[in-house]
This record gives structure tokens, sequence and C-alpha cells, in this order.
């Protein structure tokens, strides 16, 4: 509950730090009305809060195998009607504002159960020093229950500041239900002022994922996302990726772990925000990008047995976060790569398998994966890492982090530096239904593909991956009038699929006999260029072809 209690502080303007959401830009009017930056504003005192005692809880927990805790949940309730500082400007127009102070916090948010804004009307929120400036939102920003969550501040205390022009002047309601009270660090937001328990950055053998050791991964960051989700009291974070699809139409869909979600009962009262890109500037930051984010998804299948967990993510994302949609593929070899995740809430890193292998018997749905140690560590995963993607060395996605025993003050001892990782193969069959496997959502015309290139934001396909198979790969004759034999060096059901020059699908995946001189017969396409894609067993094969009839 809230404590009905309030301060009162003195803003001035500060030069203005927009960080990239899902808003509509402007600045907020503290930066442009001198009446408003000589007011007071009220700030409404929460309940404090013992952030020792959770840190406690979770250490008893543990920190994989269920979603990462790093918030509270305060119950309040808070109105522009009833609470804050309501300024007239001279024009007609009105602000208002409302300070909310959640005493050592290390992040926060409010949670607006109500958020009923005319047209034209537009909101902001920000840390009194507007390091960190949120906005503007307005009425596109009304989720689909009426209200309105905004991603993370940094610190104990936060402004809410909501416009009307005259015209609507006194139309708008907004009503908070809920405050956010992060006990954890989250990215940087890391207060210095706390005790040392208090610092829950990740271990040190974690490794930026801008360092070397990240350099040939550079689409992969992209489509690795951090999952921050609200429910039943408290706030939550996963890690997921975004995944393509045989369609290559950059459908919103994102694989993370279905124990990320299988405590909640039920999935119409959690809030969703997904980070895009936070990670450092340099290898050895400690600061960076952490305000791309958009909110919302809509859970499309799970399974406990290979623990996958498949969601699209809502609305449409900004091109300007550039997201990659990750390749996959259903294969068994080429299995050491990279994992990219965020441990405890921190940074983006990435970490390098030592061993991957398939286990057997009740865990015949996982991979065993093992990590380097001693002098040649190159990472590991924790809490907050569930979800995150295995990929191969083709940079194809295999499978998701469900959890173990590894953690950086193991990294002398190899035999506690393992995890599970639930196989991609295994969900793509799942439980038979489409609500519990990934064939019919990855693959929507089942045209049976074995794996599936990385697609960019802009639509170009990422055949990267195909570039070392190339060479040994023979299509005859090209330029053709529409027929080609194809000889690949290896036998197998070969299954193929045709993309114009632009990435867009122009035939949909075909069999061809299983031998190795395949012939396709193409003269149904017009003349142009074209790439043809060829997957035989678990490789797959790209070259651009001709028609010229």
């Amino acid at each position: 509950m809230v404590k009905r209690f309030f301060s009162f502080i003195a803003i001035a303007a500060f030069a203005l730090q927009l960080n990239a959401q899902i808003s509509y830009g402007g600045k907020p009017r503290i930066e442009t009305e001198p009446a408003l930056s000589e007011a007071q504003v009220p700030f409404a005192n929460l309940e404090k809060i013992d952030n020792a005692k959770y840190i406690a809880e979770d250490m008893e927990i543990g920190g994989k195998g269920h979603p990462y805790r790093l918030s509270v949940m305060q119950d309040v309730s808070l109105s522009n009607k009833t609470d804050g500082v309501t300024t007239r400007l001279p024009n007609g127009d009105l602000v208002w504002r409302l300070g909310i102070k959640t005493e050592g916090a290390e992040h926060a948010f409010p949670i607006f159960s109500k958020f009923d804004i005319p047209e034209g009307a537009e909101m902001f929120i920000y840390t009194p020093d507007m390091d960190l400036v949120l906005g503007s939102f307005n009425i596109e920003n009304t989720e689909e229950n009426g209200g309105f969550y905004s991603q993370a501040l940094p610190g104990d205390e936060f402004i809410i500041e909501y416009y009307e022009p005259a015209e609507v002047a006194g139309q708008g309601a907004l009503e908070i239900s809920q405050v956010a009270h992060g006990y954890k660090g989250f990215l940087d937001f890391r207060n210095n002022k706390h005790d040392k328990i208090l610092d829950n950055s990740s271990g040190s053998c974690q490794i930026n994922v801008v360092c070397p050791a990240g350099n040939n991964w550079n689409d992969q960051k992209r489509s690795t996302v951090l999952m921050y989700m609200t429910y039943g009291g408290y706030g939550y974070m996963c890690t997921g990726a975004m995944i393509n699809n045989t369609n290559n139409n950059k459908t919103n869909y994102m694989l993370s772990a279905n124990h990320c979600i299988e405590s909640f009962s039920s999935l119409t009262s959690v809030t969703f925000t997904f980070y895009f890109n936070a990670q450092t500037s340099t290898c050895t930051g400690t600061s960076g990008q952490r305000g791309q984010t958009i909110n919302g998804a809509t859970k499309l299948a799970n399974s406990s047995s290979s623990d996958f967990l498949l969601m699209k993510i809502n609305g449409t994302i900004p091109a300007s976060y550039k997201v990659y949609y990750s390749g996959w593929t259903r294969g068994t070899s080429s299995l050491i790569g990279c994992c990219i995740h965020h441990p405890s809430g921190d940074w983006k890193k990435i970490s390098i398998p030592r061993n991957v292998q398939a286990m057997s018997g009740q865990y015949a749905n996982f991979w065993y994966v093992s990590w380097k140690t001693g002098s040649s560590n190159q990472g590991c995963v924790e809490g907050g890492s569930s979800g995150s993607p295995l990929f191969n060395a083709n940079k194809q996605i295999i499978g998701q982090l469900k959890g173990g025993s590894s953690d950086c003050q193991y990294v002398n001892y190899s035999d506690y530096m393992y995890d599970m990782y639930g196989r991609f193969d295994k969900s793509w069959t799942g439980g038979g239904s489409n609500s519990t496997r990934l064939s019919n959502w990855l693959d929507p015309q089942n045209s049976g593909a074995t794996s599936c290139h990385g697609l960019n934001y802009d639509g170009s396909l990422d055949i990267e991956t195909a570039e070392a198979e190339n060479r040994s790969i023979s299509l005859y004759p090209n330029p053709s009038k529409g027929m080609f034999n194809v000889e690949v060096p290896e036998l197998g059901e070969a299954s193929y699929t045709v993309y114009d020059m632009m990435g867009r699908q122009v035939m949909q995946a075909r069999t061809v006999l299983s031998t190795q001189v395949h012939k396709i017969n193409l003269s149904e396409l017009p003349n142009g260029a074209y790439r043809l894609e060829i997957n035989v067993n678990d490789h797959r094969y790209v070259k651009p072809i001709l028609i010229n009839k």
C-alpha cells in the first residue's frame, strides 16, 4: 500500500536524453515552460522494501531453472484526479505531474491500470535529474486492457508528466495500480549507495558480447533479447531470441524457455517488456544502450518435455532496432558455437562451450553443454540466462537454456561447469499439437525444411552460414532456361526453395530424388536472378541462379 505523505522537489530544466522506446518523440514541458521548471512536484513515498530479505530468498532458491526474480510489485492507488499537481499554462493547456519514490530501489517503473487519454495528449516519465527520459506516450500506447506500463528507470524515484492541450483539457484519466521496486541491479541500474550484497552484476567470468569473442556473431547479437515480466506481485526476467520461419516474412517469433512462464497460472495478467540490443558500448565498459523496448506478447506454443516456449511479440518492431531473426536447424552436427544471454539481468554476454552432446534416457530431449575452465575460460550462464539461444557452428539455433550448475565461482572446476539446453529438433514435433510444437509455426507451409537461414530486419536473407558449403556444390547449366542439374557431396532426400534477390520466397519447398545429382525444373519462373536453397540431411547449400529463356 502507498503511504499518503508527500515530499516536494524543485525541478530544473536539464538536457534531454531520449532513449528509444515505442514512443513518439518530443520534449517534456519541463524543458520548454518556465512556470514548470520553477514549480514544485509532490512525491508519493511508498513503504520501504527490505531488499536484503528478497535477496536472501533468491539465494535459497538458486539461479537457474526458473525465471530470475529482480523486483517486488507494490500496490498503490494514484491518479491524476486525486494526486500530484496540475498546472494551467497561459494558453489553457494543462500539465499534471507526480513524483514517486520507492526508497532503496535499484530500478523502478509504474504500471497504469487505466490509461484513458484523448487525442493530442501525451505523457513522459523521467528521473528527477532527467538522465533518462521516456516518451512521449499517447493514445496509441494504450494496452488492450486499457492500461500502460513503461520500461525500467534507474534509481528509486521518477516523475510522471502528463500534458493535455486546451481543447481536450480535463478529459484524460490516469490510474496507477502498481510500482515496481527493483531490489536487484538491472543492466547498469545499480545504486552505489547500497550494501555490497545488493550489487547483483553477473559473474567475473562473463564476457561482454562486444568483445572479440563476439566479433563473428554480430547478427545473432541483434537476435537475442531480454524479457522482463511482471506477475503475482513480482518482476522476473529471462532471455530469448528472435527466430525466423520458412516464409521469411519477419513474423515476430521469439524462442525462450517454458520454465520462464510455467509458474504463471494465467498470462492475461502478465506484462511483457522486451529489451533489444542491451549491450555495452565497449568490451570492458559498464554502460550502453538500454532503451530499445517493446511491450506485449502472445504465447503460441510451449512444452515442458524440451522446455521450449514460442511467443509472438505484439506490434511492429521499429526498423531502428535492426532486429535479426536467427536461423535454425533440426540437424545434430557442427554443434559447438556459442550462447548469447543476459546473466543476472546484466548486459548481453557471449559464452563459448567446451562441449555439446546429446543426452539420453529421461534427458534425451536435451543437450549437455560444458564450459571451458581455468585460464581458457570463455564464460558460462547464470540466472537470467534461462531461455537464451544455443547456436551451432553454422550460427543456427539448436536449443534454449533450461538450467544447470555452471557458475563463475566454479570456473576452475570443470565438473561443475555444465548446463542443459532443450533440443530444437525435439521441440520441432514437441507434444504433437500446434500448441506444443514448433513445426507449424516455423514451417507454416509444411515444406519439410530441416533448416532455415537467418533474416535481417530489412528483409534481406543471410546466406553467410552457407557460403563455406557453396564451394562444394556444382550447378549447371547456369544461366538456364529453367532446367538445372545440381550436384551435392552427399546422398539423401533433398528439398529446395527459391527466393528472388530481395529475399522473397517465390517457390515453395519441393522434394527431389535421393541422389547426388538433382534435376530441378524452374521453368515456371519468369526470367531473372534468384537464389536456390537446397537442404540435404542437416546441411544447407545456397547458389545464385539466372533464368534466361
